[in-house]
This record gives C-alpha cells, structure tokens and sequence, in this order.
C-alpha cells in the first residue's frame, strides 16, 4: 500500500467503545481509560494508540484526493488483525488491486493499472501479463514492507499516530464526546475525558500530496483472511 504515513496529523478517539459505533466480544480487550483531570497531549495521545493495539481487529477506509501525475485519487478500505489483513484500493482512472496478507505473505491480485501502482510494475506488458493473477511477496523482499503497510492493526495506527508538538481539542462529531489530537506549531490542551479511546478518524497533512482523511470502525469483528489457492512469486514476476 503506497502511503505518506509520515504526514498523519490527527487522531481522534471516542469516550467509549460502543460509542464508536461497534461493540467489543466477550474476553476481547478494550484498552485503558483516558487519563482524567487535565493530561498532557502526549498522555492522551498514549492512551489512544494503546488502546487501539490492544484491539483484536479494525475496519478502516482511507481516501487520499490526488496530487497530479504520479499520485492519483486513490480509496483503500481494509479489514485487518494483529497479524494478517484484507484490503480493495481503487485507483482513478480505473485501477483495482486486492490484497491479502497471511503468515507473513502478502499476496496481490490487480488490472493492468493496479499492478503497475501497487507494485511498481512499470511494464505495461508485464502488468498486463500477471493482471487478474494472485503474486506473493514474502517478509523479507524489498515490496513486502510497502505492500504490509497497512494490512494489520499495528501498522494502520502507526500510520495515523501524529508526531512532533500536539494539542488536544474537543470535537463533537460521529454522535459522541471525542478529544482530537493534533500537531501543531504551539502546544495547547483541553479537559480530558474517561472511557476507553479508541480512534475513529485520522486526517493526514495537506500540502503538496493533498490532504488524505480516512476512518477506524467495527472494532473486534471477526476477520478470517485465507491464502489464495495458487499464486505466483514476486520473483518469477520480475523475471518475466
């Protein structure tokens, strides 16, 4: 998944776990509560990233506007755990890639268009070779970091931890209390609150890559990622 982690700015987290819109099963964890009185940023911020790691799984969409040639207007939407994923991404133009990762394979499946952004696949004849075929991409390749990103809880909210001076704000949106936090140039804080925090949306820095925004939602639902029957190495791709 081609993304600009390092840009995330904002996190937001909701006062309770079903507030969020979904529920936690029976033995599942749901995280620590928020500090309460008047905490730090970092502290709040803490207290959400913990509490989503502690989480058994996530849905979450991104959508990211385009910056012109090179960077289309791109959706992901992805069903992820602790340790494996699902993903659909759909590129401007009509681009379409599927992805899955599973003990520690990422296997990919695109059009012509989704297998040259996904993979860097610039050859057009290739891509149009292995379009509609499942590849593997095993830890340790040089893709595998870029096609994981993204496809486990860890890496989703890594991505959409914010770094560098933060504030916390209240923001009354999604039908519940939520405490955003967001770098800035000058440190600011609001009241805390209490009640697991889990996120709910992210929004990613503007600039020059647009401004990408996306969602955390059915936390704990039950996600079962299953390997393709066949499919073809990485390696064998980059042969031809």
């Amino acid at each position: 998944m081609r993304r600009i982690a390092e840009l995330v700015i904002v996190l937001a987290s909701c006062a309770a776990l079903t507030a969020c819109g979904s529920s936690s099963p029976k033995g599942a964890r749901v995280g620590t509560a928020l500090p309460v009185g008047r905490p730090s940023p970092k502290a709040v911020l803490a207290s959400i990233v913990a509490a989503a790691l502690a989480q058994n799984s996530v849905h979450w969409t991104e959508s990211f506007p385009g910056a012109g040639i090179g960077y289309p207007p791109v959706r992901w939407s992805s069903d992820v755990t602790t340790d494996s994923g699902m993903q659909r991404v759909a590129i401007s133009g009509g681009g379409t890639v599927r992805a899955r990762l599973v003990n520690q394979v990422v296997y990919v499946r695109g059009n012509p268009m989704g297998l040259e952004y996904e993979l860097n696949l610039w050859n057009s004849q290739r891509a149009k070779q292995y379009a509609g075929r499942w590849i593997s991409i095993p830890k340790g390749d040089q893709l595998y970091a870029q096609t994981a990103d993204g496809l486990t809880v860890a890496s989703i909210v890594h991505d959409a931890t914010p770094e560098g001076t933060l504030k916390v704000v209240r923001n009354a949106s999604h039908w519940t209390r939520l405490l955003v936090v967001s770098r800035i140039s000058r440190a600011s804080l609001s009241e805390g609150a209490t009640g697991a925090s889990v996120p709910v949306d992210f929004t990613l820095t503007p600039g020059l890559l647009g401004s990408p925004s996306g969602n955390f939602g059915r936390w704990n639902e039950p996600v079962h990622v299953q390997p393709p029957a066949t499919s073809t190495p990485i390696a064998t791709v980059r042969r031809g």
